[in-house]
């Protein structure tokens, strides 16, 4: 099977073992099997768990406000045009859509005796990324839906014969390996001052080949495909996350990075520091040397760490706030907490981080 037309500048990115072909044009990125799978998607085309699927597809499209802005109307309609237009069968392949570029595509493959899965992903979460219980952003009226901005979307092909409810036993495990990997980048919610689990319109499609005499009902955790499938899933989401918008781990060594989530900029702590000094352009360019060094991150972060457990109801707050005063070295009876902040619901500990590390900053003003 090939795609139709000598339009498409075609670019073969990997062929695995059993000759399923990944490859991509400029907008499109395409997955196609030698023999029909069963898949389990979260498409509008051929979504749930659908048989006799040849091809999935993941395409890039320009911000938009409705399915009703869609060539077609809809998003089902165009997704199905965009089959077509791929050279696809559109009553048998799944497509997902998304803002992110398919040049910044990541894949990996994980093997074992045998076992062979394919990773596929695109991934975004600087201007979309929330946390599972975030405030809502919309509530859906008519077809209108929240712009593409920042989304997850991931492929996982098993060369093994996975029955329908395994295929969504392995949905839950991709899903939690996507989110491991945003926990350990410590990605920041949009939309609060948590971590993010993932962005609010991501994706998935699993494919499965129930031809093959690899049979596997297990994709849990415990199991060896849950393994594979989860480190394969971390790679693929870490590195797509770095080529899309350059999330990674060395970008969030930065005391500005980890403060990110609860709104707070160089600028804000400018504002909060500057009254007593005039060179604003003095200040930031040591922040800016400060912020990133080794030794100040782990400090801010483990005071970051200690807000969230109060928040989240693991550490009383007295004993917490207690602990941050050891670890900043900081003399007194206890933290210091400014109302105006504390209404506009900017939690004490982050305050308390403003100053120290502006302390830190003026250190090492001229003077």
């Amino acid at each position: 099977m090939s795609p139709k037309g000598s339009e498409l500048a075609m670019e073969i990115m990997y062929r695995t073992h059993g000759g399923d072909l990944l490859w991509r044009e400029e907008n499109s990125l395409i997955l196609q099997f030698t023999s029909p799978r069963i898949i389990a998607s979260t498409s509008s085309l051929q979504g749930g768990v659908s048989k006799g699927i040849e091809a999935v597809f993941n395409q890039t499209i320009t911000e938009i406000s409705s399915a009703g802005d869609l060539p077609g109307g809809g998003v089902e309609a165009y997704l199905s045009m965009t089959g077509e237009r791929l050279g696809l069968n559109p009553q048998r392949s799944s497509g997902l859509l998304t803002a992110a570029r398919m040049k910044n595509a990541a894949f990996e493959i994980e093997a074992f005796q045998g076992l062979e899965i394919l990773t596929v992903a695109t991934a975004g979460v600087d201007i979309n990324g929330g946390r599972a219980g975030d405030p809502a952003s919309y509530v859906e009226e008519e077809g209108s839906f929240r712009p593409l901005q920042g989304t997850i979307n991931i492929f996982l092909s098993v060369n093994g014969s996975l029955p329908p409810a395994t295929l969504l036993k392995a949905m839950i495990t991709a899903t939690e390996a996507k989110t491991a990997a945003l926990q350990e980048l410590m990605a920041p919610s949009c939309y609060s001052g948590e971590l993010a689990t993932g962005s609010g319109t991501d994706g998935m499609i699993i494919a499965s080949d129930p031809a093959s005499p690899l049979v596997l009902t297990d994709a849990g955790l415990h199991s060896k495909l849950g393994e594979l499938m989860g480190q394969s899933v971390k790679k693929a989401v870490k590195r797509a996350l770095f080529l899309e918008t350059g999330l990674s781990s060395q970008r969030q060594q930065s005391i500005l990075e980890r403060l990110k989530r609860f709104q707070i900029d160089d600028s804000t702590l400018w504002q909060r520091a500057g009254a007593g000094w005039e060179d604003k352009e003095a200040y930031l360019r040591a922040l800016k040397k400060v912020e990133r060094r080794p030794e100040m991150v782990s400090l801010a972060s483990a005071v970051i760490h200690l807000a969230d457990q109060v928040h989240w109801g693991l550490l009383p707050l007295g004993a917490a706030r207690a602990a941050a005063q050891k670890i900043l070295s900081i003399p007194g009876e206890g933290l210091p907490v400014i109302e105006e902040e504390k209404e506009r619901g900017i939690d004490e500990f982050i305050i308390f981080l403003m100053d120290w590390l502006s302390a830190q900053v003026l250190d090492v003003l001229p003077k």
